[in-house]
């Protein structure tokens, strides 16, 4: 009489608990950006600070979806491009500069690139467990079965 109420009431949206993303990773992303842009502005521009972009990328690993990395890779382009204006300017060329920072945005994608593939094939092979484990139960419950068939 009540289980049907139940399943109602459990199924109401204030009442469910939601499967909401961790605050760390967001807060990790938003204080990597930061302390990145303003490394990039206390430098001088030939140095871009790479290790703080690809560790902005890298926080990828935290979120669910694989694209996430490549988002935050295009976060991390626009921060590399904003940061050469930051930049304190010194004696070399902005060629130079640019092809640092250039250098920095390839290594910052093929990181990216890195981690989206990990991703899928970490969710790829969650599917295959996953499969494994139902057909396993079913194989189990089978065997069961033929065994209370027998005795």
């Amino acid at each position: 009489m009540f289980s049907g109420a139940s399943k109602t009431f459990s199924k109401h949206p204030r009442l469910v608990k939601q499967n909401r993303p961790p605050l760390a990773p967001s807060i990790a992303v938003v204080l990597i950006a930061a302390g990145a842009l303003i490394f990039d502005a206390v430098t001088p521009q030939i140095i871009s600070v790479g290790i703080f972009y690809v560790g902005l990328v890298l926080t990828g690993f935290w979120s669910p979806k694989p694209k996430a990395a490549l988002v935050l890779a295009l976060l991390a382009t626009i921060l590399i491009i904003i940061g050469f204006w930051l930049a304190i300017p010194d004696k070399t060329s902005a060629t130079e500069a640019w092809w640092n920072r250039a250098i920095v945005i390839g290594t910052v994608w093929l990181v990216a690139v890195f981690v989206w593939h990990i991703r899928t094939l970490e969710r790829k092979l969650q599917e295959q467990i996953e499969i494994a484990t139902s057909l396993s139960r079913e194989m189990d419950h089978r065997i069961g079965n033929h065994l209370q068939l027998v005795a």
